[in-house]
Formats: structure tokens, sequence, C-alpha cells
């Protein structure tokens, strides 16, 4: 546990330390673990009837426009939005760290290529390949819109398929 003793180790050798409130235990739970019982075949079907329909009106019927590490993005319906999740930040900013100047990159499933941008934006020749017609339009879309269509191509590609034979790249990103 790089130094210092896990809460495992530490009770293993009876150190007596108090539970932190936020405990990775207690963190990798669903939110209705915590619900009564009896409360959480009623909270399921209200997100199921109410909560999910109202995301997917907001987040695949129209398009939306939303800015992530300084990359303006537009989402059209149908393609996967970067903030539902926040590991398409976690990698935008890890891929900003890296030296990736006259580098070639593959974005596997690129959707609005947030993170091929990323690396575009940093001097890298990026392939994007996505098997959503929709998601290639985006993803170039968003090369245009952020200034940086010279560097990166979107493919509409079942997985390496689009690609011809041989093809090397220096780091390939995949967000899955």
């Amino acid at each position: 546990c790089g130094g210092t003793l896990c809460r495992t180790q530490q009770r293993a050798r009876g150190m007596n330390h108090s539970r932190s409130p936020i405990d990775t235990y207690t963190m990798n739970r669903p939110l209705l673990f915590y619900l009564h019982p009896s409360l959480r075949l009623p909270a399921r079907r209200l997100i199921s009837r109410v909560a999910l329909p109202i995301m997917r009106f907001l987040f695949l019927t129209r398009p939306v426009r939303t800015t992530m590490e300084g990359l303006r993005l537009s989402v059209l319906p149908g393609v996967f939005h970067p903030k539902l999740f926040f590991s398409t930040g976690i990698l935008m900013r890890h891929i900003a760290r890296l030296p990736l100047s006259g580098t070639s990159v593959l974005d596997m499933g690129t959707g609005t290529g947030a993170l091929g941008l990323t690396a575009a934006r940093l001097g890298a020749r990026v392939t994007g390949l996505d098997i959503n017609p929709v998601a290639i339009a985006c993803a170039n879309g968003n090369a245009q819109a952020n200034g940086i269509a010279s560097r990166f191509t979107a493919i509409e590609s079942d997985l390496f398929e689009a690609l011809p034979g041989g093809t090397l790249f220096d780091l390939i990103l995949w967000n899955p």
C-alpha cells in the first residue's frame, strides 16, 4: 500500500484506527443500496420512468454544445456525451501532459473526438475511428470548430477494419 498500511493490514495487526466516513467499500456501492429495502423498487421505477426519459430527451434528441478542457464540443443526437461520466475529463487532462508533438495517435471509439482533439491540439496526427456515422460527422465538425482539422481525421470503422494493414500508431486512446 505504498509505505503506509492499508486498513486491512492495520486490522490484521490489531491496530485500532477509526474508520474514515468515506470508505472505499461504501463508495463502490450503488446509490440505491443506501435506501431502505422497501424503497428500492419504487426508486428504481421512478428512475426508469422519470429520470431516464428526461436524460434521453436532454442528451439524445437535440444537439448540445459544451466545453471541456478548453475544447468547444458539439454533441449530436446519438453520440455519447463526454460529460456524462468523469473518465473523459480525466483522460483529457492526462493526455494534455504527454509530449505528443509529431506522434501518430489512434482514437478508438472517438465519439465527439474529445480525446483525439486534445492530442491533435498538442501537435499529434490523430485518426479517430467509430462505428457510428453520426459520431464521425460530430468529431470532424468539432475538429473544424477548434481549428485542428488538418491534424485530425475521423473515419467510420468497425474497430480496426477501415485501417490499411500495417498501419502503426505511437499511441492508442480508448475510453471504454
